[in-house]
């Protein structure tokens, strides 16, 4: 099973001196699907269920600290039909870390944007957060069917030397 590396591109000093979130956090994944909404906020990572997502967080400024306070899901997704819903468990600390992993939920639907909240702490003494709505995971049927064939592909292989 292939992870999704999300890179989170922060230039506090952007942030500071109150740049627009679009000037300062750039969000880009290592996905082979193309993902739309690359380099921006707004980045939507192609997925499927059951894969395990890694965000990392990288600092431009190095003398500034950033850190991730929370990444959270939106429990109903835009998409979803009525009465649907995506159990998130709730996460009430603070993460306090440049790295978060957790895997792609399984009642995820084809197509449907799976939105997440990214909310950021940065400063010195004096701790300021931003909160990040926009980007999100969708689920790519086309990455489901390209990872399962190579998993099959696999374990053919590794038949054939038994």
């Amino acid at each position: 099973m292939s992870v999704l590396n999300i890179q989170i591109f922060v230039d506090v000093i952007a942030l500071l001196v109150d740049s627009p979130v679009e000037a300062a956090v750039f969000l880009y994944d290592d996905s082979p699907v193309t993902s739309a909404g690359r380099g921006t906020p707004q980045l939507r990572s192609p997925a499927y269920p059951g894969q395990l997502v890694r965000w990392s967080l990288a600092p431009i400024d190095v003398q500034t600290p950033v850190w991730l306070d929370s990444l959270t899901f939106d429990p109903h997704p835009a998409g979803l039909p009525d009465g649907a819903h995506i159990f998130t468990p709730p996460r009430p600390d603070p993460i306090w870390a440049r790295r978060w992993e957790g895997y792609v939920p399984w009642g995820l639907l084809p197509g449907v944007d799976y939105p997440y909240r990214l909310t950021l702490a940065f400063g010195g003494a004096i701790k300021r957060r931003l909160i990040i709505d926009g980007p999100s995971l969708v689920y790519a049927p086309q990455l489901a069917a390209q990872v399962s064939a190579q998993a099959a592909s696999a374990a053919q292989g590794d038949g054939a030397a038994l």
